[in-house]
């Protein structure tokens, strides 16, 4: 018997899975979202009161992409359905780091990956049979616009050469 399982779901469709789990377009950033848990308990952190920790489903589809933007929460990606995510972290100092959350462990995708606070991030569909990637994020301390930033062009400017390159498609 072959080591890889096989599909626990059968293929759904980009509309039903909106229409499933009541998803909206996530503006500006790209995609569609559905919040799916916000503590009730909340916590002084360094960026004043907020939730302890929150969730939601994340769906990126052919002509949708997560644009460059930065939280002040670490934020968790879980891995559910489709094709896989290729995550790009750009850490404060500078250094990129390409993560593909998938199912597929022996081709080196991961079911779970961490962007830390601070870190730059943006992501995108790979290519595949299913036409979109459903994940999740877990974020703590938990999401607040005011916590949330877009990278400017202005800023992406000033990155360096071989940076820009490679992750200019994510900022418009």
């Amino acid at each position: 018997m072959h080591p890889i399982a096989k599909p626990v779901t059968p293929p759904i469709d980009l509309a039903t899975i909106i229409r499933l789990l009541d998803l909206r377009p996530l503006e500006p950033e790209g995609g569609y979202f559905a919040r799916t848990f916000l503590s009730n308990q909340e916590l002084e952190f360094w960026m004043g009161r907020r939730s302890t920790v929150s969730a939601i489903y994340y769906l990126v589809t052919p002509d949708s992409y997560s644009m460059l933007h930065r939280l002040q929460s670490d934020e968790i990606y879980h891995f559910y359905l489709g094709d896989p995510l290729e995550l790009h972290e750009i850490g404060s100092s500078g250094s990129h780091k390409k993560i593909h959350l998938g199912s597929n462990l022996l081709e080196g995708q991961r079911p779970q990956a961490v962007i830390p606070a601070g870190s730059w991030q943006a992501s995108r569909r790979v290519e595949g049979s299913f036409g979109y990637s459903l994940v999740g994020t877990t974020v703590a301390p938990g999401f607040d616009f005011r916590d949330f930033e877009m990278l400017t062009r202005s800023e992406f400017s000033r990155w360096p050469e071989d940076l820009k390159q490679q992750l200019q498609e994510f900022i418009k």
